[in-house]
């Protein structure tokens, strides 16, 4: 059986890793997903295919 102090560090454990997942969405969503697509375009833009 798990100890109530392991629970709570398993818990603050939890609790910053969704932190984490939350910051690096936010990342995502304001700066990394826009950089790649405007990276993608020049790359397009610069070396047509077909």
């Amino acid at each position: 059986m798990m100890k109530l102090e392991h629970l709570g560090e398993r818990i603050n454990e939890y609790k910053l890793s969704i932190k984490i997942v939350v910051n690096k969405r936010i990342t995502w969503e304001s700066n990394t997903k826009e950089l790649i697509i405007s990276t993608l375009k020049k790359a397009e833009a610069t070396y047509p295919v077909g």
